[in-house]
């Protein structure tokens, strides 16, 4: 549906991770790579790269 109405899209599997992994950054390793991932993509996204 958002590639048809011309939105990026992006997405990774963090194969093991727990739902709301993320929120463990401080915690797991997993976690620290979809922040940088998702920071890398915002940055794409906005032009700030």
């Amino acid at each position: 549906m958002r590639r048809a109405a011309g939105v990026e899209v992006e997405m990774t599997r963090y194969p093991g991770m727990v739902h709301g992994f993320v929120s463990w950054v401080g915690f797991l390793p997993g976690a620290q790579a979809a922040i940088a991932d998702a920071s890398a993509f915002l940055k794409r996204a906005f032009g700030t790269a």
